[in-house]
């Protein structure tokens, strides 16, 4: 069955006690409606990220929750997303201050910036640059089990992981920690490199997602499946603890699964061929992932 969830329900927050927006079955196809990190409210250069906080804005609404029937702790969602539609002629930088970091000896002032996006391509600077977009989900989780955490921070339930790979084709396997899982996304970007060191091009965006259940096995971290690649991402405080957390769950993932190499051998394969790459490095919590080529790892089913 396609089910559709209204624009209107936004969570800023992952709480198991909040009711649901939307009840689904394991295989129903759903479409989200995402606001875009500001609400859409930085519609023309004229109106500052600065300008709306003071106003009460809170950043980075996600669309959802989606209770999936007979979800239970100790399952996995696996979210296929299938189609990644963006909603807007232009998507939005916001040149913000506090976001400057390194580059704020660079950069003298706020500033909104609007670009435009025509035929697949952004339009950078006047036109004198165009880039295919590529667009990709920011913020995708389930709700954890014990705390309260706010949509921008990323963690063993999914969330704003911003890896760039969580577009369309790819499976996302969520670790299920309360019943119904409670599923939502959001943050959507029309590209973004690795890391997001300073900003992507953020828009709205309706996502088409498959969403199946898988009883009674999961994994600590969220495990991405893309055509060529199976890999973990974990979030932490810092990458080095984010780096240890995914090679132990990509250690667990492959060798409970076999796929027709021993412990010894998964742990040298994963020093041939493992790839620790970097999602984002400006959320509260930074994100990794760990990739290992399906080409040696053939049998790996989740």
């Amino acid at each position: 069955m396609v089910r559709e969830m209204d624009i209107k329900y936004r969570i800023y927050i992952y709480d198991k006690n909040r009711k649901p927006a939307m009840y689904a079955d394991s295989g129903d196809i759903i479409i989200f409606h995402a606001q875009d990190f500001v609400e859409n409210r930085l519609t023309d250069e004229g109106i500052l990220k600065s300008s709306i906080i003071k106003a009460g804005f809170i950043c980075q609404p996600c669309n959802g929750d989606v209770y999936i029937n007979n979800a239970e702790p100790g399952d996995t969602l696996k979210v296929t997303i299938e189609k990644i539609e963006i909603t807007a002629e232009k998507g939005t930088i916001a040149l913000f201050p506090p976001d400057f970091e390194v580059y704020g000896k660079y950069l003298d002032r706020e500033e909104t910036i609007k670009v435009p996006i025509k035929d697949g391509k952004a339009i950078f600077f006047g036109g004198r640059l165009e880039l295919p977009v590529q667009p990709m989900i920011g913020a995708i989780a389930v709700c954890p089990a014990d705390e309260i955490e706010d949509t921008v921070t990323p963690g063993t339930y999914g969330g704003n992981m911003d890896c760039k790979y969580i577009t369309e084709g790819t499976s996302l396997y969520l670790p299920v920690a309360v019943p119904g899982a409670l599923l939502n996304m959001g943050d959507a970007h029309a590209m973004q490199g690795d890391g997001e060191i300073f900003s992507a091009l953020e828009v709205p965006s309706c996502i088409t997602a498959k969403v199946e259940l898988i009883k009674n096995r999961q994994e600590k971290w969220p495990i991405l499946e893309t055509e060529d690649k199976w890999y973990v991402i974990a979030s932490a405080e810092s990458m080095d603890e984010a780096t240890k957390e995914a090679m132990e769950t990509a250690y667990h993932f492959l060798v409970k699964r076999g796929g027709g190499y021993g412990k010894k051998e998964w742990i040298i394969l994963l020093g041939m061929v493992g790839d620790i790459e970097v999602c984002n490095v400006v959320d509260p919590r930074v994100s990794i992932r760990l990739g290992i080529p399906k080409k040696i790892a053939e049998k790996i089913i989740f």
